[in-house]
């Protein structure tokens, strides 16, 4: 009876070892925050937005401002914002820009200005295009942006966005 005991036992504990290796690794990894900004952009991709939404805000608690990984922790909460609070969105993106100008190009604004765009956040847009096209004059790109967003929120009546471009001086 003894040894029948013992053979449960050692069976039972061999079984359980891949639950708990399995358990421990996913746990170990959690507050990684490589791990959990690449888990942020799965979810953005999926159209998760409130769940990449964590995801970036964990990893970003995780890292220092200019740690390796800080900026694109820093961009994916604000492509996840674009979707939830873009007005959020617009301002985090133009501090990012402020703190880290080597890393946050004419690029990262015409991407971001662009998913604002498609969103239909023409103000928020606006006023990041604004900045980029300043901050980088050499780029036509920010003018022809600036015109779609012009035409796009005339085509949608968007009082606030023809505010913003008459603020602006593009109207």
């Amino acid at each position: 009876m003894l040894m029948k005991n013992a053979i449960h036992t050692a069976l039972a504990g061999l079984l359980s070892l891949p639950l708990l290796v399995s358990c421990g690794d996913s746990g170990s990894s959690s507050g990684d925050p490589t791990t959990l900004t690449d888990g942020g952009y799965a979810s953005l991709n999926s159209g998760n937005y409130d769940d990449a939404l964590g995801s970036f805000q964990q990893a970003l608690q995780g890292l220092e401002p200019g740690a390796p990984g800080f900026v694109r922790a820093a961009m994916g909460e604000i492509e996840a914002l674009i979707h939830v609070d873009a007005k959020q969105a617009e301002d985090k993106f133009l501090q990012l820009a402020q703190s880290f100008p080597d890393s946050v190009g004419a690029r990262e604004y015409k991407n971001i200005g662009g998913k604002l765009t498609s969103e239909k956040k023409y103000t928020e847009a606006l006023a990041i295009l604004d900045v980029g096209r300043k901050a980088h004059v050499e780029d036509p790109d920010f003018d022809v942006m600036i015109a779609t967003v012009k035409e796009k929120a005339l085509e949608a009546g968007d009082a606030g966005a023809m505010k913003a471009l008459e603020g602006l001086g593009y109207l």
